[in-house]
């Protein structure tokens, strides 16, 4: 388990301001809070599970595939 209280099973996306974390529960937006220490963005829940990593795609869009 991480901080998120969800299982971690895929790899993250990154990008200039952030990262993309994916679980079997949501999609998790990461920044760097006070003193660098990660905090939740954002968070949106889906149905299914992620297989895969997150994709950052042009535009702004972040893609995941389900299983």
């Amino acid at each position: 388990m991480t901080d998120l209280d969800e299982p971690v099973r895929r790899g993250l996306a990154v990008d200039e301001g952030g990262a993309y974390v994916v679980t079997d529960e949501a999609l998790h937006r990461l920044v760097a809070g006070p003193e660098g220490v990660p905090q939740t963005q954002w968070r949106t829940e889906y149905a299914g599970t992620s297989g895969s990593a997150p994709v950052l795609l042009d535009g702004g869009v972040v893609a995941v595939t389900d299983t």
